[in-house]
C-alpha cells in the first residue's frame, strides 16, 4: 500500500534522440524507449526516480541532461557500473549532462533530491502542489520528441492534469490509480496536481476544463472558466481558419498556485500561473482571452525545432492566431491596442539580432519570436488580403502535418507558393534583418497613434 502522502509514477517512452548522437541526415534515428519509476513526496518535497533508457541511437557516447539538486546514486551501462565521462562542455547553473558510453541495450539510472526544482517555483513538489515539466529537468533530458504512457498512483484528494489521456482506473485506501499515454509525439513530460484544485467547466465545453483553487475568490474562479470558454472559441476559429489538427482539439488550462511568470503549453494541458487570473485586461485589449488564444494556437503551431533558426515558427505563428483571435471576437480597437504592444516591444528592443538568430536565452526572445512575427503577418495580411494570408497559413499547417516538422525553408517556399513574388519576398527578408523597419511591420497604424 501507498503512502497516502507519496505519488509514484511510472512512465514508459519513446524518445528521438538528437543531441549526443549522430543521425543520419536522410532518416529518423531509431527511437529509444524510456522506462522511468518516479517517487514523489508532497510532504517531505521530494522525489526519488529509477530510469532506463533502452536501445538509443548513439555513436560512442550518449548525453543528457538532469537537473542540479538530483543526485546520481547508480549509474549503468548494459548492466555494467559506470561514471560519466569527461569532455561535455554544455552544462549549465541548473542542469548537468552527464556522458556515457553508447550502450548497445540500456542505460539505468537512479537518483534523488528535492523537490522545489527550479528557482522561480515553476517546478515543485510540495504539499499543495505537484508541478513537473521539461523545465524541472525531473527525467533524463534528450533531444527530440517522445511518446509516452505512465502508471500514476497519488493520494486521491488530489485533482490531477496532465499532457496526454488521463484516466481514472481505480481508488482504494485513500489512493488513486490512473493511466496517462500521449497521443502524439510531444517534447515533455508534464503534469499539474493539487488537493485545491476544483474542475470548472464552460457552459457549453465538453472537451474543455479549467482547474483552479476553490478557495480562490468566486471572480478569479469565474475567469478561470471564462478561460477555458476561450479556448473552445479560439479552437473552433482556428480549425476553420486553419484546417485539422493531427489530435482532437481538447485541453485542460491549470492555473497554478505558484510564483513565476512563465505560462506554457504542453498540449493538451495549458499552465498558467493562478496570479494571472488577476490580469482580467491588459493595455487595452482582454489579457486571458489573448494569452489562451496564444496558447491553444499550439495544436497547430508546434511542428518547428526549439532552436534559434525555427522556434519563431511555433511562437509567432501562435502569437498571430492569438492576435486574430481578439480582433475577431472582442473587435478592432482591441486588436490595435495589441498591435500596439508588439510595436513597444520591438522599440525596446532597439537594433536586436535577426528573428532567425535571437539565441534562446536572451531577452529579445519575446520581441524577436512573438510580437515581430505578428507583426509581419499582420503587414502582408494588409497586402494580400485577410482570405490570402489565411490559406497560407492552411497550406503551412497542411506542411507541417504531413512532414511532422517545419522550417523556415518550409515557411519561404509555401510563401512563394501562395503570394506575389514582392510579399514573398519581404517575408523572407524580414525574417533576417536586424532592428525592425517599417516594411516589416514596424509602422504603427493611425488608429494606434490616437491611443
Amino acid at each position: 500500500m501507498l503512502r497516502k502522502s507519496c505519488v509514484y509514477l511510472l512512465a514508459v517512452g519513446l524518445v528521438a534522440l538528437v543531441g549526443g548522437v549522430v543521425v543520419r541526415a536522410d532518416a529518423p534515428p531509431r527511437p529509444a524507449s524510456y522506462e522511468l519509476l518516479l517517487r514523489v513526496d508532497p510532504a517531505r518535497e521530494s522525489l526519488r526516480v529509477s530510469a532506463k533508457i533502452l536501445a538509443p541511437v548513439c555513436d560512442g557516447r550518449l548525453n543528457f541532461r538532469l537537473n542540479r539538486v538530483l543526485r546520481v546514486e547508480r549509474l549503468k551501462v548494459d548492466g555494467r557500473t559506470v561514471e560519466t565521462l569527461d569532455g561535455d562542455t554544455s552544462s549549465t547553473a541548473t542542469q548537468r549532462v552527464y556522458t556515457v558510453p553508447c550502450p548497445t541495450r540500456q542505460v539505468e539510472v537512479d537518483y534523488a533530491g528535492e523537490g522545489v526544482l527550479t528557482k522561480d517555483g515553476r517546478n515543485q513538489i510540495s504539499p499543495e502542489l505537484v508541478e513537473l515539466s521539461v523545465y524541472g529537468a525531473w527525467y533524463p533530458l534528450l533531444e527530440g520528441k517522445l511518446y509516452y504512457r505512465v502508471a500514476l498512483e497519488l493520494d486521491e484528494k488530489f485533482v490531477v492534469a496532465a499532457n496526454g489521456t488521463l484516466v481514472k482506473e481505480r481508488a482504494g485506501q485513500g489512493i488513486a490509480r490512473y493511466s496517462l499515454r500521449s497521443e502524439q509525439p510531444v517534447s515533455d513530460i508534464a503534469l499539474v496536481a493539487s488537493p485545491a484544485f476544483v474542475r470548472l467547466l464552460p457552459a457549453k465545453a465538453t472537451r474543455f476544463e479549467a482547474l483552479a483553487r476553490s478557495t480562490l475568490p468566486q471572480r478569479s474562479l469565474a475567469h478561470a472558466r471564462d478561460a477555458a470558454d476561450a479556448v473552445e472559441r479560439a479552437a473552433a476559429l482556428y480549425r476553420e481558419w486553419f484546417g485539422d489538427t493531427e489530435v482532437p482539439v481538447r485541453a485542460s488550462v491549470a492555473f497554478s498556485p505558484r510564483p513565476g511568470p512563465l505560462s506554457y503549453a504542453r498540449l493538451p494541458l495549458i499552465v498558467v500561473p493562478e496570479a494571472e487570473l488577476a490580469n482580467s485586461t491588459a493595455q487595452g485589449y482582454p489579457y486571458l482571452p489573448w494569452l489562451m488564444g496564444h496558447e491553444v494556437g499550439h495544436f497547430w503551431w508546434s511542428y518547428a525545432e526549439y532552436t534559434p533558426a525555427d522556434d519563431w515558427l511555433n511562437e509567432g505563428l501562435a502569437e498571430y492566431s492569438a492576435a486574430q483571435f481578439v480582433r475577431e471576437v472582442y473587435g478592432p480597437d482591441a486588436y490595435t491596442a495589441l498591435l500596439k504592444s508588439y510595436r513597444q516591444a520591438t522599440a525596446q528592443a532597439g537594433e536586436s539580432p535577426a528573428i532567425v538568430e535571437t539565441p534562446s536565452d536572451s531577452s529579445w526572445i519575446y520581441a524577436n519570436r512573438y510580437a515581430k512575427p505578428a507583426l509581419l503577418l499582420d503587414t502582408i495580411e494588409r497586402s494580400v488580403g485577410t482570405p490570402r494570408l489565411r490559406a497560407f497559413l492552411a497550406a503551412l499547417n497542411r506542411r507541417g502535418a504531413s512532414q511532422r516538422r517545419l522550417s523556415r525553408a518550409d515557411f519561404n517556399e509555401t510563401a512563394r507558393t501562395v503570394f506575389d513574388r514582392s510579399n514573398a519576398e519581404r517575408l523572407a527578408g524580414c525574417l533576417t534583418v536586424r532592428g525592425w523597419p517599417a516594411e516589416c511591420g514596424g509602422q504603427p497604424r493611425t488608429a494606434e497613434l490616437s491611443r
